[in-house]
């Protein structure tokens, strides 16, 4: 189903809905058109992967009355609710919703092999050096203007390095020579001085267009990875591609999100 599905749209012989959900508990989501389906429908829920965004751990994020209201649509109709970590179940306890299960993301069971772990831990133990390295990266907020810089440097300095960026879409219009105007021009230039390009808007393009990656599907993304040798990413999903891919990789975690994420499944 959609967004916009209501319970008439569905057939009546269904008899679960599944909710693979994202970082929904936060400030800025507004869950109530989903919280009226899961009440119209009034069918078992299975709820995996929901997550809560604050940058600290001491700060719960104040919700809007719509999760909230999701929250306890779907805390009466599930036995648990699978949350990505301890941070996550703490922000459903304290808005009504008790009962989960801490399960990471299922991101985590993309591939297959129950040897994973080993072959990452092998890999990485091998590694003597970068000849060939990805970065997934392009974070743009206050906290992470340092090693976002120091992630460009490290692409620019491998001349095969792919920078895969999953936004913000200015970077990736940029990249592919689509023309920026207005608003989206004033940003792509803020970025720049953000990622400490001295050559301005100009030299963080001719960066792009030399090592940017705009994944257009799982698959093809995880085969891009398996051909560098590391992956440094701040992006937490970047980083799950690679180890989906067998790539030794390290998530540089600088929020709760991230950091609930790396401790429970665990990632480096």
């Amino acid at each position: 189903v959609g967004r916009n599905t209501r319970a008439r749209d569905v057939p009546a012989d269904v008899g679960a809905m599944v909710l693979p959900a994202a970082n929904f508990l936060n400030q800025n989501a507004n869950l109530a058109s989903l919280a009226a389906l899961v009440r119209e429908l009034d069918r078992p829920c299975l709820v995996l992967g929901l997550g809560a965004q604050s940058e600290r751990e001491d700060r719960a994020p104040k919700l809007t009355d719509g999760v909230v209201e999701f929250l306890a649509e779907i805390s009466r109709r599930t036995a648990a609710i699978g949350v990505r970590g301890p941070f996550s179940a703490e922000v459903c306890a304290l808005n009504g919703a008790p009962n989960t299960v801490v399960l990471g993301c299922p991101s985590l069971l993309i591939n297959p092999d129950r040897t994973l772990g080993a072959t990452l831990e092998a890999r990485m133990g091998a590694l003597r050096g970068l000849r060939s390295v990805s970065v997934s990266g392009a974070c743009i907020k206050p906290n992470t203007r340092s090693v976002e810089r120091e992630l460009v440097r490290l692409a620019a300095m491998h001349p095969g390095a792919s920078y895969v960026v999953q936004r913000p879409h200015e970077l990736i219009k940029a990249g592919y020579d689509e023309p920026l105007e207005g608003a989206e021009a004033e940003y792509f230039h803020s970025c720049a001085e953000f990622l400490g390009f001295d050559g301005g808007p100009e030299a963080l393009a001719r960066f792009l267009r030399a090592h940017l990656c705009v994944p257009d599907s799982i698959d093809g993304w995880i085969h891009h990875l398996r051909g560098f040798d590391a992956s440094v990413n701040t992006r937490i999903h970047g980083t799950m591609m690679a180890v989906a891919a067998g790539t030794p990789c390290v998530c540089i975690a600088h929020d709760t999100r991230t950091r609930e994420l790396t401790k429970v499944m665990p990632v480096p």
